[in-house]
């Protein structure tokens, strides 16, 4: 019984190499939005150099392509910090990366935890780039609009004052 349970518990740790899949997954898919919002970004770019003197409607409209193409990359980034998490959790140390002095502020990832930290901060940073797409294209109608835009923007001072005192608090760099 106990040469089955050592060749069980062998598989089941095994197992761990299908995380790979996630891993490679979530490698490509991150590149395919740095290369789309890169392209998007060249479009954008000519685009705007071919109707320089246009009327300034059109730029409220090039200012929400361009927060689509930095949300772009920020997907890419979210997908990366995957990547990596994945990686560090399931398969082994990323050593390569632990001797550059930037990948610990960056994408070192030691524990669940951390990896949930630094999504949730990506979210956070996706979700204040949308918000500022819709503050882009609002339409004030009345002082309520106005008042309502106030409101999001404290709740994301807030949301921004929680999540920085969380990461002092745990005795993260800045």
């Amino acid at each position: 019984m106990l040469k089955l349970e050592r060749h069980f518990e062998s598989a089941l740790w095994g197992s761990r190499w299908i995380a790979i899949l996630g891993v490679c997954v979530a490698l490509l898919l991150a590149m395919m939005a740095w290369l789309t919002a890169t392209w998007r970004g060249i479009a954008m770019a000519s685009q705007m150099i071919r109707h320089l003197p246009a009327a300034s409607q059109q730029t409220i409209g090039s200012a929400a392509d361009l927060v689509d193409v930095v949300e772009a990359y920020l997907l890419g980034a979210f997908l990366l910090v995957i990547a990596v998490g994945f990686y560090e959790l399931f398969l082994g140390r990323l050593d390569v990366a632990r001797q550059n002095r930037l990948a610990g502020n960056l994408l070192i990832v030691g524990s669940l935890d951390g990896l949930k930290e630094r999504i949730a901060k990506l979210v956070l940073v996706m979700l204040i780039v949308r918000f500022g797409e819709y503050g882009i294209q609002l339409r004030v109608a009345s002082t309520l609009d106005l008042l309502a835009l106030a409101a999001g923007v404290f709740l994301i001072a807030l949301s921004l004052r929680l999540v920085r005192g969380s990461s002092e608090a745990a005795g993260e760099p800045r």
